[in-house]
């Protein structure tokens, strides 16, 4: 087991999650055991066994009755909504990462609906790429004869939205934690305040 931190993470609350559907450390304190045989504790135990652990990233309390923590490194959520949880934070604060934000499930993947409910509730938003238009330098002094030919219309996709196409670079339909921060990085998307 690798050695604690001298100093101990800030762990934030998080939305509540499923009762089950967690993969936490074992009773024998060294393991992960999914649902069977998982220790539990106090917080205070919980927060040194997880600070304790490279992969743990959550303190999960079945049913929420502050009695029964355990140290996790996956969660469901938001599942049942019985149990609260605590998000181990890697920056000492309770910021929660833009990225986080968007991934409402926290399958480490934004998809198609979470980008487009991030949009929708303002967590984010995509800056406009429409130019203004520019008037014309000459009037035409005739009209064309012929109609132009429409422009070819490209090969839809299962996602619909052109920022989302931009970001998702491997074209799976999944916006990684990689391809979503190098969207922010470029000004593809940005945190809406």
């Amino acid at each position: 087991m690798p050695k604690a931190p001298s100093t101990p993470s800030k762990y934030c609350d998080g939305p509540k999650a499923d009762n089950a559907g967690f993969d936490c450390l074992c009773e024998t304190g060294t393991g992960y055991c999914g649902l069977s045989k998982t220790w539990h504790g106090t917080l205070a135990a919980a927060k040194t066994k997880c600070d304790g652990d490279a992969e743990c990233k959550y303190l999960h309390d079945w049913k929420a009755d502050g009695a029964s923590w355990r140290a996790c490194r996956k969660i469901n959520s938001p599942g049942d909504a019985k149990a609260a949880i605590k998000t181990k934070s890697s920056s000492g604060s309770c910021a929660v990462p833009l990225f986080d934000r968007v991934d409402l499930d926290n399958s480490n993947i934004i998809s198609v609906g979470e980008f487009t409910k991030g949009l929708a509730a303002g967590v984010i938003k995509a800056p406009s790429t429409k130019k203004a238009p520019t008037a014309p330098t000459t009037a035409p002094t005739t009209a064309p004869t012929t109609a132009p030919k429409p422009a070819p219309t490209a090969a839809p996709t299962s996602a619909s939205d052109p920022v989302f196409n931009r970001i998702d670079e491997d074209n799976n339909n999944a916006i990684t934690e990689g391809e979503f921060n190098k969207a922010v990085a470029a000004g593809t998307v940005i945190a809406k305040r």
